[in-house]
Protein backbone atom coordinates (compact mmCIF):
# COMPACT_ATOMS: atom_id res chain seq x y z
CA UNK A 1 0.00 0.00 0.00
CA UNK A 2 2.95 2.30 0.69
CA UNK A 3 4.23 1.88 -2.88
CA UNK A 4 0.82 2.60 -4.34
CA UNK A 5 0.39 5.80 -2.32
CA UNK A 6 3.81 7.07 -3.38
CA UNK A 7 3.21 6.19 -7.02
CA UNK A 8 -0.11 8.02 -7.02
CA UNK A 9 1.54 11.12 -5.58
CA UNK A 10 4.26 11.36 -8.18
CA UNK A 11 2.01 10.74 -11.11
CA UNK A 12 -0.25 13.54 -9.97
CA UNK A 13 2.79 15.79 -9.68
CA UNK A 14 3.57 15.05 -13.32
CA UNK A 15 0.13 16.11 -14.46
CA UNK A 16 0.22 19.15 -12.19
CA UNK A 17 3.46 20.25 -13.83
CA UNK A 18 2.00 19.84 -17.30
CA UNK A 19 -1.24 21.68 -16.60
CA UNK A 20 -0.09 24.27 -14.14
CA UNK A 21 -2.56 23.18 -11.50
CA UNK A 22 -1.73 23.15 -7.81
CA UNK A 23 -2.85 20.40 -5.47
CA UNK A 24 -1.98 19.41 -1.90
CA UNK A 25 -1.81 15.72 -1.18
CA UNK A 26 -1.42 13.76 2.05
CA UNK A 27 1.08 10.93 1.71
CA UNK A 28 3.69 9.04 3.67
CA UNK A 29 7.11 10.60 4.12
CA UNK A 30 9.92 9.00 2.10
CA UNK A 31 13.64 9.55 1.78
CA UNK A 32 14.80 12.04 -0.84
CA UNK A 33 17.06 9.43 -2.48
CA UNK A 34 14.01 7.33 -3.33
CA UNK A 35 12.22 10.10 -5.17
CA UNK A 36 12.01 9.79 -8.96
CA UNK A 37 12.78 12.38 -11.59
CA UNK A 38 9.64 13.89 -13.15
CA UNK A 39 9.85 15.32 -16.67
CA UNK A 40 6.86 17.03 -18.28
CA UNK A 41 5.97 19.33 -21.14
CA UNK A 42 4.79 19.37 -24.75
CA UNK A 43 5.32 20.84 -28.20
CA UNK A 44 2.38 22.15 -30.25
CA UNK A 45 1.58 23.62 -33.64
CA UNK A 46 1.32 27.05 -32.00
CA UNK A 47 4.33 29.42 -31.90
CA UNK A 48 6.85 28.75 -29.12
CA UNK A 49 8.69 28.97 -26.90
CA UNK A 50 7.81 25.54 -25.49
CA UNK A 51 8.54 24.71 -21.87
CA UNK A 52 9.80 21.46 -20.34
CA UNK A 53 10.17 21.05 -16.57
CA UNK A 54 12.53 18.71 -14.73
CA UNK A 55 11.88 18.15 -11.04
CA UNK A 56 12.76 15.80 -8.25
CA UNK A 57 9.82 14.76 -6.08
CA UNK A 58 10.26 16.02 -2.53
CA UNK A 59 8.13 15.53 0.56
CA UNK A 60 7.82 17.78 3.60
CA UNK A 61 6.28 16.00 6.56
CA UNK A 62 3.10 14.08 5.97
CA UNK A 63 0.65 16.90 5.23
CA UNK A 64 2.01 18.62 2.14
CA UNK A 65 4.25 17.91 -0.80
CA UNK A 66 5.92 19.62 -3.72
CA UNK A 67 8.63 19.12 -6.32
CA UNK A 68 12.14 20.48 -6.23
CA UNK A 69 13.43 21.70 -9.64
CA UNK A 70 16.51 19.93 -10.93
CA UNK A 71 18.99 20.98 -13.61
CA UNK A 72 20.25 18.69 -16.36
CA UNK A 73 23.34 18.88 -18.53
CA UNK A 74 21.63 19.02 -21.93
CA UNK A 75 18.10 18.74 -23.33
CA UNK A 76 17.46 18.44 -27.06
CA UNK A 77 14.09 18.51 -28.83
CA UNK A 78 14.05 16.88 -32.28
CA UNK A 79 11.64 15.68 -34.95
CA UNK A 80 11.65 12.69 -37.29
CA UNK A 81 13.06 14.77 -40.18
CA UNK A 82 16.31 15.63 -38.42
CA UNK A 83 15.39 19.11 -37.16
CA UNK A 84 16.45 19.76 -33.58
CA UNK A 85 17.04 22.45 -30.98
CA UNK A 86 18.85 22.49 -27.65
CA UNK A 87 16.65 23.95 -24.94
CA UNK A 88 17.88 26.72 -22.65
CA UNK A 89 17.48 26.63 -18.87
CA UNK A 90 15.58 29.85 -18.05
CA UNK A 91 15.21 29.00 -14.36
CA UNK A 92 16.39 26.00 -12.41
CA UNK A 93 14.65 22.94 -13.82
CA UNK A 94 12.73 24.97 -16.42
CA UNK A 95 13.85 24.61 -20.04
CA UNK A 96 12.54 26.47 -23.07
CA UNK A 97 13.01 26.64 -26.81
CA UNK A 98 13.75 30.02 -28.38
CA UNK A 99 10.85 32.19 -29.56
CA UNK A 100 11.60 31.58 -33.25
CA UNK A 101 12.99 28.08 -32.82
CA UNK A 102 11.54 24.69 -33.67
CA UNK A 103 7.75 24.59 -34.09
CA UNK A 104 5.40 21.63 -34.14
CA UNK A 105 3.87 20.56 -37.46
CA UNK A 106 0.91 18.18 -37.79
CA UNK A 107 2.07 14.75 -38.93
CA UNK A 108 5.62 15.01 -37.61
CA UNK A 109 6.89 13.03 -34.62
CA UNK A 110 8.84 14.62 -31.75
CA UNK A 111 11.00 13.40 -28.90
CA UNK A 112 13.32 14.68 -26.17
CA UNK A 113 16.87 13.56 -25.45
CA UNK A 114 18.20 14.39 -21.97
CA UNK A 115 21.60 14.04 -20.33
CA UNK A 116 21.64 14.58 -16.57
CA UNK A 117 24.42 16.29 -14.62
CA UNK A 118 25.74 12.89 -13.49
CA UNK A 119 25.83 11.57 -17.07
CA UNK A 120 22.64 9.49 -17.22
CA UNK A 121 20.82 9.62 -20.55
CA UNK A 122 17.09 9.49 -21.23
CA UNK A 123 14.90 9.61 -24.30
CA UNK A 124 11.17 9.94 -24.77
CA UNK A 125 9.19 7.80 -27.18
CA UNK A 126 8.43 9.66 -30.42
CA UNK A 127 4.99 11.27 -30.29
CA UNK A 128 3.17 12.23 -33.48
CA UNK A 129 1.43 15.60 -33.58
CA UNK A 130 -2.24 14.95 -34.34
CA UNK A 131 -4.90 17.35 -35.76
CA UNK A 132 -6.77 19.40 -33.15
CA UNK A 133 -10.21 19.25 -34.68
CA UNK A 134 -12.56 22.20 -34.30
CA UNK A 135 -13.57 24.13 -31.19
CA UNK A 136 -16.98 25.47 -32.20
CA UNK A 137 -18.05 27.57 -29.24
CA UNK A 138 -17.41 28.39 -25.58
CA UNK A 139 -20.28 29.61 -23.42
CA UNK A 140 -21.42 29.91 -19.81
CA UNK A 141 -24.38 29.24 -17.54
CA UNK A 142 -25.02 31.09 -14.30
CA UNK A 143 -25.64 28.77 -11.37
CA UNK A 144 -26.94 29.09 -7.80
CA UNK A 145 -26.14 26.53 -5.10
CA UNK A 146 -28.02 26.50 -1.80
CA UNK A 147 -26.12 25.15 1.21
CA UNK A 148 -27.71 23.32 4.13
CA UNK A 149 -27.47 26.41 6.37
CA UNK A 150 -29.54 28.40 3.88
CA UNK A 151 -26.69 30.46 2.44
CA UNK A 152 -26.18 30.56 -1.31
CA UNK A 153 -23.13 30.23 -3.54
CA UNK A 154 -22.96 31.53 -7.09
CA UNK A 155 -20.76 30.51 -9.98
CA UNK A 156 -20.45 30.23 -13.74
CA UNK A 157 -20.24 26.86 -15.44
CA UNK A 158 -18.11 27.08 -18.59
CA UNK A 159 -19.12 24.77 -21.45
CA UNK A 160 -17.92 24.11 -24.99
CA UNK A 161 -19.02 22.42 -28.21
CA UNK A 162 -16.38 20.83 -30.42
CA UNK A 163 -15.76 18.53 -33.35
CA UNK A 164 -13.02 16.11 -34.27
CA UNK A 165 -12.24 13.23 -36.57
CA UNK A 166 -13.62 9.86 -35.55
CA UNK A 167 -11.14 7.54 -33.80
CA UNK A 168 -9.10 10.54 -32.65
CA UNK A 169 -8.16 11.51 -29.10
CA UNK A 170 -8.67 14.89 -27.47
CA UNK A 171 -7.72 16.64 -24.27
CA UNK A 172 -9.33 19.90 -23.13
CA UNK A 173 -7.95 22.43 -20.67
CA UNK A 174 -9.64 25.38 -19.02
CA UNK A 175 -7.97 28.50 -17.64
CA UNK A 176 -9.68 31.52 -16.13
CA UNK A 177 -7.58 34.67 -15.62
CA UNK A 178 -8.70 37.62 -13.50
CA UNK A 179 -7.24 40.75 -11.93
CA UNK A 180 -7.64 42.17 -8.43
CA UNK A 181 -6.41 45.47 -7.00
CA UNK A 182 -6.02 45.27 -3.22
CA UNK A 183 -5.15 47.62 -0.37
CA UNK A 184 -2.24 45.91 1.40
CA UNK A 185 -1.49 49.02 3.47
CA UNK A 186 -4.57 48.10 5.52
CA UNK A 187 -3.23 44.60 6.14
CA UNK A 188 -2.15 44.53 9.76
CA UNK A 189 -0.05 41.41 9.37
CA UNK A 190 3.22 42.20 11.14
CA UNK A 191 6.55 41.27 9.58
CA UNK A 192 9.85 40.87 11.42
CA UNK A 193 11.36 44.27 12.10
CA UNK A 194 14.95 45.37 11.63
CA UNK A 195 16.99 48.47 10.90
CA UNK A 196 16.19 48.31 7.20
CA UNK A 197 12.45 48.24 7.92
CA UNK A 198 12.58 51.43 9.93
CA UNK A 199 15.43 53.07 8.00
CA UNK A 200 17.38 53.77 11.16
CA UNK A 201 14.54 54.56 13.52
CA UNK A 202 13.52 52.46 16.51
CA UNK A 203 9.84 52.16 15.58
CA UNK A 204 8.83 49.07 13.65
CA UNK A 205 7.29 49.52 10.21
CA UNK A 206 3.63 48.52 10.58
CA UNK A 207 2.89 48.23 6.85
CA UNK A 208 3.92 45.37 4.60
CA UNK A 209 7.27 45.88 2.93
CA UNK A 210 5.83 45.18 -0.52
CA UNK A 211 3.59 48.27 -0.28
CA UNK A 212 6.62 50.48 -0.83
CA UNK A 213 5.99 52.43 2.38
CA UNK A 214 8.50 52.93 5.20
CA UNK A 215 8.58 54.56 8.61
CA UNK A 216 10.66 57.74 8.38
CA UNK A 217 9.70 58.85 11.87
CA UNK A 218 11.43 58.99 15.21
CA UNK A 219 10.70 57.15 18.45
CA UNK A 220 7.14 57.98 19.48
CA UNK A 221 6.48 59.86 16.24
CA UNK A 222 6.10 57.40 13.34
CA UNK A 223 5.85 58.94 9.87
CA UNK A 224 4.84 56.49 7.15
CA UNK A 225 5.72 57.60 3.61
CA UNK A 226 5.87 56.01 0.18
CA UNK A 227 9.35 55.53 -1.20
CA UNK A 228 8.90 52.96 -4.01
CA UNK A 229 6.09 51.46 -6.16
CA UNK A 230 3.82 48.89 -4.55
CA UNK A 231 4.54 45.34 -5.72
CA UNK A 232 1.60 43.64 -3.99
CA UNK A 233 -1.31 45.95 -4.88
CA UNK A 234 -2.24 44.58 -8.32
CA UNK A 235 -2.19 40.88 -9.17
CA UNK A 236 -3.48 38.45 -11.78
CA UNK A 237 -4.62 34.92 -10.95
CA UNK A 238 -5.35 31.72 -12.84
CA UNK A 239 -8.13 29.19 -12.21
CA UNK A 240 -7.77 25.73 -13.81
CA UNK A 241 -9.95 22.70 -14.35
CA UNK A 242 -9.44 20.23 -11.50
CA UNK A 243 -8.65 17.16 -13.61
CA UNK A 244 -8.16 15.89 -17.17
CA UNK A 245 -11.07 16.44 -19.56
CA UNK A 246 -10.86 13.71 -22.18
CA UNK A 247 -12.76 12.53 -25.24
CA UNK A 248 -14.07 9.43 -23.50
CA UNK A 249 -17.66 10.48 -24.16
CA UNK A 250 -19.82 9.11 -26.92
CA UNK A 251 -19.68 11.09 -30.13
CA UNK A 252 -22.90 13.00 -30.65
CA UNK A 253 -23.60 13.85 -34.37
CA UNK A 254 -20.84 13.46 -36.93
CA UNK A 255 -18.00 13.32 -34.47
CA UNK A 256 -19.16 16.22 -32.32
CA UNK A 257 -19.08 16.97 -28.60
CA UNK A 258 -21.92 19.10 -27.24
CA UNK A 259 -22.34 20.74 -23.85
CA UNK A 260 -19.08 19.53 -22.28
CA UNK A 261 -18.27 21.29 -19.03
CA UNK A 262 -14.75 22.71 -19.01
CA UNK A 263 -14.53 24.48 -15.66
CA UNK A 264 -16.13 26.52 -12.90
CA UNK A 265 -15.71 30.19 -12.02
CA UNK A 266 -16.86 30.96 -8.46
CA UNK A 267 -18.38 34.37 -7.81
CA UNK A 268 -17.18 36.34 -4.82
CA UNK A 269 -16.38 39.95 -3.95
CA UNK A 270 -13.10 40.11 -5.85
CA UNK A 271 -12.90 37.57 -8.69
CA UNK A 272 -15.14 39.77 -10.85
CA UNK A 273 -13.73 43.05 -9.57
CA UNK A 274 -12.75 43.74 -13.19
CA UNK A 275 -13.37 40.82 -15.57
CA UNK A 276 -12.26 37.27 -16.15
CA UNK A 277 -10.91 35.71 -19.32
CA UNK A 278 -12.33 32.17 -19.61
CA UNK A 279 -10.24 30.17 -22.10
CA UNK A 280 -10.87 26.64 -23.33
CA UNK A 281 -8.15 24.87 -25.34
CA UNK A 282 -8.65 21.71 -27.38
CA UNK A 283 -5.62 19.45 -27.85
CA UNK A 284 -5.38 16.78 -30.51
CA UNK A 285 -3.24 14.09 -28.87
CA UNK A 286 -1.88 10.63 -29.62
CA UNK A 287 -3.16 7.41 -28.08
CA UNK A 288 -0.15 7.16 -25.73
CA UNK A 289 -0.82 10.65 -24.39
CA UNK A 290 -4.51 9.85 -24.01
CA UNK A 291 -3.72 6.70 -21.99
CA UNK A 292 -1.47 8.71 -19.67
CA UNK A 293 -4.18 11.27 -18.93
CA UNK A 294 -6.85 8.59 -18.71
CA UNK A 295 -4.82 6.78 -16.04
CA UNK A 296 -4.49 10.06 -14.11
CA UNK A 297 -8.22 10.63 -14.32
CA UNK A 298 -8.99 7.10 -13.14
CA UNK A 299 -6.61 7.54 -10.19
CA UNK A 300 -8.29 10.80 -9.20
CA UNK A 301 -11.75 9.26 -9.38
CA UNK A 302 -10.60 6.28 -7.35
CA UNK A 303 -9.02 8.51 -4.71
CA UNK A 304 -12.29 10.42 -4.38
CA UNK A 305 -14.08 7.26 -3.29
CA UNK A 306 -14.07 6.21 0.37
CA UNK A 307 -14.27 2.58 -0.72
CA UNK A 308 -11.60 2.43 -3.43
CA UNK A 309 -7.86 2.97 -2.91
CA UNK A 310 -5.65 4.53 -5.57
CA UNK A 311 -4.35 1.62 -7.60
CA UNK A 312 -2.90 0.81 -10.98
CA UNK A 313 0.19 1.99 -12.84
CA UNK A 314 0.51 5.19 -14.83
CA UNK A 315 2.01 4.80 -18.32
CA UNK A 316 4.85 7.12 -19.28
CA UNK A 317 6.95 7.57 -22.40
CA UNK A 318 10.43 8.17 -20.96
CA UNK A 319 13.12 5.50 -21.05
CA UNK A 320 16.60 5.45 -19.57
CA UNK A 321 19.41 4.66 -22.00
CA UNK A 322 22.49 4.71 -19.75
CA UNK A 323 23.66 5.07 -16.16
CA UNK A 324 22.60 3.42 -12.91
CA UNK A 325 18.86 2.60 -13.12
CA UNK A 326 16.61 5.28 -11.68
CA UNK A 327 12.87 5.67 -11.42
CA UNK A 328 11.49 8.32 -13.74
CA UNK A 329 7.94 9.54 -14.42
CA UNK A 330 6.12 12.07 -16.52
CA UNK A 331 5.14 12.71 -20.11
CA UNK A 332 6.46 14.63 -23.07
CA UNK A 333 3.90 14.85 -25.87
CA UNK A 334 3.03 16.60 -29.12
CA UNK A 335 -0.36 18.22 -29.71
CA UNK A 336 -2.12 20.59 -32.04
CA UNK A 337 -4.14 23.22 -30.19
CA UNK A 338 -7.24 25.31 -30.82
CA UNK A 339 -8.35 27.84 -28.22
CA UNK A 340 -11.35 30.09 -27.67
CA UNK A 341 -11.91 32.76 -25.02
CA UNK A 342 -14.96 34.52 -23.62
CA UNK A 343 -14.88 37.46 -21.19
CA UNK A 344 -17.20 37.59 -18.18
CA UNK A 345 -17.93 40.64 -16.03
CA UNK A 346 -20.35 41.62 -13.26
CA UNK A 347 -22.89 42.38 -15.99
CA UNK A 348 -23.28 38.64 -16.66
CA UNK A 349 -24.55 38.10 -13.09
CA UNK A 350 -28.36 38.41 -12.98
CA UNK A 351 -29.47 41.78 -11.61
CA UNK A 352 -29.90 41.95 -7.81
CA UNK A 353 -28.59 38.41 -7.38
CA UNK A 354 -25.23 39.35 -5.89
CA UNK A 355 -24.18 42.66 -4.38
CA UNK A 356 -20.59 43.40 -5.35
CA UNK A 357 -18.47 45.83 -3.31
CA UNK A 358 -18.26 49.40 -4.59
CA UNK A 359 -15.45 50.00 -7.09
CA UNK A 360 -13.33 51.89 -4.55
CA UNK A 361 -13.51 49.02 -2.05
CA UNK A 362 -10.41 46.85 -2.00
CA UNK A 363 -9.41 43.75 -0.08
CA UNK A 364 -7.03 44.63 2.80
CA UNK A 365 -4.51 42.01 1.72
CA UNK A 366 -1.21 41.48 0.02
CA UNK A 367 -2.53 40.62 -3.45
CA UNK A 368 0.07 37.84 -3.85
CA UNK A 369 -1.62 36.03 -0.94
CA UNK A 370 -5.25 36.70 -1.79
CA UNK A 371 -5.71 33.69 -4.17
CA UNK A 372 -3.50 30.81 -5.34
CA UNK A 373 -1.61 30.98 -8.65
CA UNK A 374 -0.87 34.69 -8.25
CA UNK A 375 1.52 36.96 -10.12
CA UNK A 376 2.14 40.71 -10.15
CA UNK A 377 3.26 40.51 -13.80
CA UNK A 378 0.56 41.57 -16.25
CA UNK A 379 -0.24 38.79 -18.79
CA UNK A 380 0.54 39.68 -22.40
CA UNK A 381 -3.08 39.27 -23.48
CA UNK A 382 -4.63 41.33 -20.70
CA UNK A 383 -6.34 44.57 -21.73
CA UNK A 384 -7.48 47.04 -19.08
Amino acid sequence: MRQKAIGYFFVLLAIISVDGCVEKLIIEEVGNSNLPLVISGFISDQPGPYRITVKRGFVTGIASSYQAPESVSTMILKDNLGNQEQLIEVNKGIYETTKNGIQGIVGRAYQLSIVTVDGKTYETTSDTLKPAGQLDSVYYKFRTFSELNGSKKYYFDIFFDAKGMLNSYFLWKFKGTFKVITNPIADKEEEPCGDIDCLGCSICNRVLKCTGYRNYGTPGNPIIKEYSPCTCCTCWYNIYNDGPILSDYQYVQSGGFVGIRAGIIPIDDWILQHKIYAEVSQYGISRQSYLFYKAIKDQQLGAASLFQPATGSIPHNIRQLSGAPEKILGLFYAASVRSSTIILTQQQVPFATYEFPKPEARAPRNCLKLYPNSTNVKPDFWED
